[in-house]
């Protein structure tokens, strides 16, 4: 059976598709955008405890994403003198340019860091909101998915059936 509405599921997916690939395209650039800016912020500060960077966290695995895909969140490094080790210390988004230091080695470049951390502030909201977008298209097709498909072919089969009965009765007895 050839399906009815052939022309407005073609245009449905060249419209959803191009959502779709917008999307996409856009968490990526996103992305290395986030990594051209974190490269320009380790040049604008000096290795000394404070220092503010991007650090990359592996999400945990799911259904929602490619394999290894990992997070950009932004850190704060400390140097312990007690175990001779730098420690990681994450800063959320809307607190950044509080955690920025001005001071010391790092008043030289102090308003050239802050642009950058403005902007990657902003990249990487643009990243998890259209991260957010794809996986919750993800996760609501995993979830009800396959309970669609089957109630979409219960209803056919059905159809099958009283189309079935319908053909068995003679035409004169037929009452709708």
């Amino acid at each position: 059976m050839q399906p009815i509405l052939k022309n407005e599921q073609h245009r449905a997916l060249q419209t959803y598709g191009a959502w779709l690939t917008t999307l996409n395209s856009l968490m990526f650039n996103a992305l290395e955008a986030i990594i051209e800016i974190d490269q320009l912020l380790n040049q604008f500060q000096p290795i000394n405890s404070g220092r503010m960077r991007v650090m990359w966290f592996t999400l945990k695995p799911n259904a929602t994403q490619y394999s290894e895909e990992r997070e950009p969140l932004m850190v704060q490094w400390h140097y312990q003198f007690k175990s001779d080790h730098w420690r990681a210390k994450r800063v959320p988004l809307n607190a950044l340019l509080r955690h920025q230091i001005t001071k010391g080695g790092f008043a030289q470049h102090a308003d050239s860091a802050r642009a950058a951390l403005k902007d990657l502030r902003s990249l990487i909201e643009i990243y998890r909101r259209a991260r957010r977008m794809l996986k919750l298209l993800g996760t609501s097709s995993k979830e009800w998915g396959p309970q669609g498909r089957r109630c979409i072919e219960k209803c056919l089969s059905k159809k099958i059936s009283f189309t079935q009965q319908l053909e068995a009765q003679p035409i004169g007895s037929r009452t709708f």
